[in-house]
């Protein structure tokens, strides 16, 4: 880009209730960034603004997709310039955006496996902005710890949460100095290091069974609902995980990517 000085920074996220069910995407998109330490004064002249959106039914993974296109959408409806950094909590968005997305572009949309690539309208949408952002600019894709204290993906997450619960979510729209008096925190240290509220508490924990039938993936709070959308199908698969990072990782295995 003509300005090395500075960068676009975005915090994206997801949410669904139910998975699929009702659900919503946000993200918070910071411009023009100062690369390295950041002063008081500079936050004056720094934007925030925050984005996000509800739908009636979707899944938690096109939802962290979604939350990225509209990011990159936004950049480009308002001509903004720079280099951007997107941090996600979704190791699926991660992967597939470094990686995974070039692999079935090649294989005509097919996984390792042979079966179709799930949520492929996105990632075309997706691909079509990598490649046009080779011309003039570069894409950092940065993995933080969902549910662990980081200040903007917390933000983010309330946004998303917020729209897949139908409630009427105030999005912002002004200076970093204004958001983070009114946020009451930091998205980054003056040093640049991401701000982290609390101290990092690492990955949520819980419990909660996963079902996959018929390549219909479906969340279950109780081992019994679980238990109910398996028994007696050929080829069902089903999985207790504790935890995102567990349960992206069996998602993942099961789908072949």
């Amino acid at each position: 880009m003509k300005n090395n000085s500075t960068k676009i920074i975005a915090f994206t996220d997801g949410a669904s209730r139910g998975n699929p069910g009702p659900a919503g995407y946000g993200a918070i998109i910071v411009y023009p960034y100062p690369i390295g330490s950041v002063k008081e004064e500079d936050k004056k002249k720094i934007k925030v603004m925050e984005i996000g959106g509800g739908f009636d039914v979707s899944t938690n993974n096109r939802m962290e997709m979604s939350a990225v296109l509209k990011t990159f959408q936004t950049v480009i409806d308002r001509n903004i310039e720079g280099d951007i950094e997107i941090y996600t909590d979704s190791r699926y968005v991660h992967d597939g955006m470094i990686g995974w997305i070039y692999a079935w572009e090649k294989n005509n949309w097919k996984t390792a496996g042979g079966d179709d690539v799930q949520n492929q309208d996105i990632w075309k949408e997706l691909l079509k902005f990598a490649f046009s952002f080779r011309l003039d600019r570069s894409v950092n894709y940065v993995k933080v710890d969902g549910h662990s204290g980081v200040f903007g993906n917390e933000r983010a997450d309330k946004i998303a949460t917020g729209f897949a619960d139908g409630n009427r979510v105030q999005l912002f729209t002004g200076s970093l100095a204004n958001y983070e008096k009114l946020m009451g925190g930091s998205l980054f240290k003056n040093d640049g290091s991401l701000s982290v509220e609390g101290g990092s508490k690492g990955a949520k924990d819980y419990v909660l069974y996963l079902s996959y039938v018929d390549g219909e993936l479906k969340e279950h709070e109780t081992w019994e609902s679980c238990k109910n959308a398996v028994t007696g199908i050929k080829g069902a698969k089903f999985k207790k995980v504790t935890n995102d990072e567990e349960k992206e990782k069996q998602i993942n295995a099961w789908r072949g990517i």
